[in-house]
């Protein structure tokens, strides 16, 4: 087999001819220059036109006739000719051409049905002028669906660290109850688990599932599509071993917090899914279409007519080298959070920690950056995981003096990230547990520690049983993390649940989060962490560390923190539901008067008769306050 014949060929359909299309094809040369791009790439176009846009934007490089057996030359971007059925102008429809536009797709597909291509990127067209021409379509997704006979495909579109993938497409709003069905709910769910093992490498996929209705549903108030479509397809799923969290309110569903639980969202219909994600990566976003039996990617946005002719195209090279990735078999994992990354979803469980997060300022250190131990080093922090890795030598010293640990002791670590503090705690104990959901990082855990002194737990640290862990072990756990600041409050109430296994944590946090933490009653900062953690910790700030003893720096400060379980003796609350309601209810509405945001709980004169002024704020009160008012509910 010759080198050329080698090399995946990525067919490129150049879109609708008076929109960017044509320009986006011809700034795919840069990837043509670029000897280390491992793909050709050959544009499907009319030569006439793509020749006339590159002389009127100054196009450097050289157009050529498509020949498989010829190599790539620099500079040079290969087109495979195909005529126009009219002369087209920058930012004019025309009907005329309408069956040009779909020849282009005709082309690209049997190419890659026969072997010829690797994989097709798609260009934008125009919905509007096809149907115009009296050809009905409506996306790409469905015609090539229609062309290779598949009966279902699925619409999925990767950028800004999120991975959203379409039960519905494009149908009226009105339509889109009536469309989501148990069968297509089922069927679209089976060939995204399918496909993200296959393309993404991702063997049991996490996949958060959006409800339909608003707020799900709300328990059948709001709608029943939950409750008689989509939680019975979830449920006959899970016991096939699918990993799926769901129905979910879409609005919520797309908040760090949640979407670090997954590896894709499924969404009911087209703007559930799409608002989030195009606002997180407008312009930057890839349309990969799941379930043909070829390989397509397209851009995320639409002709641009107004921008046609202009040069203010951006490149689809990042499409194209998608392409290529999955056409070599790749994997390109959800925690790339690049091209074909994300997610949406990574996971709680820390991924490095966010450093950067608390502390109150410089405290004179000389910042001695450490470098990341031996195979850690080529990662780089990641936005979505809240990833900064702490780097300051003196910073590490002082932690892990502060930590004291000691052989014997059974210490778990959250997001290890770079193994800045894994590798001296490993120095001083027989072994360490650590709990990471960035499975690239748990790959280079693997390679650079022993697994005999080492236990890797990949996951989401939201959902780990740490009492599991202890009823295995013969001491208390001793827990520490780099937290990133996105699940640092719902990860230290999850942790709250299992203080009797737990002798003490330590933790890096962001500032805001510390003092909410140690705040004291009448002062701004008192909230219902405060008053929950208060309860069941002793708390102390230990250590300030600045933005600079982090890669990369974050905006604030950070300090280390220490939560030591009080006895269950000293846990002097009755009934713990109805402290965890009361405290809720108190600090829900922060501005109202007691009297107001206990009402249906505690009456005026109940609570004069327990010492606390109606007319006071949840803020002013100290823990025994609530402790007391809470003993007093029936």
């Amino acid at each position: 087999m010759s080198a050329v014949s080698s090399v995946p060929v990525i067919a490129v359909s150049s879109g609708e001819p008076a929109g960017v299309g044509p320009e986006i094809c011809l700034r795919l040369a840069d990837c043509a220059l670029d000897a280390r791009f491992p793909a050709r790439i050959v544009v499907l176009a009319d030569r006439s036109l793509l020749a006339e846009r590159a002389a009127a934007l100054n196009f450097p490089g050289r157009l050529r006739d498509w020949q498989p057996d010829l190599s790539p030359q620099a500079g040079t971007l290969d087109i495979l000719h195909l005529p126009l059925a009219a002369a087209a102008t920058p930012g004019r429809l025309d009907a005329a051409n309408s069956p040009y536009v779909l020849a282009l797709l005709d082309r690209a597909l049997d190419g890659c049905q026969s072997g010829e291509f690797a994989a097709m990127v798609t260009a934008p067209v125009h919905k509007g002028v096809i149907n115009d021409a009296g050809i009905p379509f409506s996306g790409h997704t469905e015609y090539l669906a229609q062309k290779t006979a598949t009966p279902r495909v699925v619409m999925m579109l990767a950028g800004g660290g999120l991975r959203v993938a379409l039960v519905t497409t494009h149908l009226p709003l009105r339509d889109v109850p009536a469309a989501v069905t148990q069968d297509a709910v089922e069927e679209t769910l089976r060939i995204l688990h399918r496909e993200m093992a296959a393309k993404y490498g991702i063997a049991r996929p996490r996949i958060l599932v959006a409800g339909l209705n608003p707020h799900a549903g709300e328990g059948g108030y709001l709608g029943h599509e939950e409750i008689e479509v989509i939680t019975p397809v979830l449920e006959r799923l899970r016991g096939e071993g699918m990993s799926l969290l769901g129905p979910l309110p879409a609005d919520t569903m797309f908040s760090p917090p949640v979407l670090e639980r997954g590896d894709c969202v499924l969404a009911m219909y087209h703007d559930q899914g799409l608002t989030a994600l195009k606002y997180a990566s407008f312009g930057q976003g890839i349309n990969v279409t799941l379930g043909l039996p070829i390989i397509r990617t397209s851009v995320d946005h639409g002709t641009a007519l107004e921008l046609a002719g202009s040069n203010g195209a951006g490149t689809g090279g990042e499409r194209t080298s998608r392409s290529r990735q999955l056409a070599g078999g790749h994997r390109a994992g959800h925690r790339n959070g690049g091209a074909g990354g994300a997610g949406g979803s990574g996971g709680s469980g820390g991924a490095g920690g966010a450093g950067g997060s608390g502390g109150t300022g410089g405290s004179g250190r000389s910042n001695q950056r450490q470098p990341a131990s031996e195979g850690m080093s080529a990662h780089v922090a990641r936005k979505r995981f809240g990833q900064n890795f702490l780097v300051d030598q003196q910073v590490i010293a002082e932690i892990i003096e502060e930590l004291a640990v000691q052989r014997g002791e059974t210490v778990v670590e959250i997001g290890p990230g770079l193994a800045a503090l894994t590798a001296p705690l490993l120095q001083r104990l027989d072994h360490l547990h650590v709990v990471e959901i960035d499975r690239d990082i748990v790959a280079r855990l693997g390679k650079s520690f022993s697994a005999e002194r080492l236990t890797v737990h990949e996951g989401d640290a939201l959902a780990f049983d740490f009492g599991r862990l202890a009823s295995t072990t013969a001491s208390q756990l001793r827990i520490v993390g780099n937290l990133p600041y996105n699940i640092s409050t719902p990860l230290l109430f999850h942790l709250a649940t299992f203080g009797t296994c737990v002798r003490d944590m330590h933790f890096m946090l962001q500032r805001e989060v510390v003092e909410r933490m140690i705040a004291e009653p009448g002062s701004g900062e008192v909230g219902r962490l405060t008053v929950m953690l208060q309860y069941r910790f002793v708390i102390d700030r230990l250590l300030d560390v600045p933005p600079e003893a982090f890669d990369p720096a974050p905006k604030v400060h950070s300090a280390l923190v220490r939560l030591i379980p009080r006895p269950p003796k000293a846990l002097s609350v009755v009934n713990e539901a109805h402290f965890a309601a009361l405290v809720a209810a108190a600090f829900r509405q922060r501005r109202k008067m007691l009297r107001n945001s206990l009402r249906g709980m505690l009456d005026e004169d109940q609570l004069a008769a327990l010492g606390v002024s109606p007319t006071c704020r949840a803020e002013e009160l100290s823990v025994a306050d609530f402790i007391r008012l809470a003993n007093s509910l029936t």
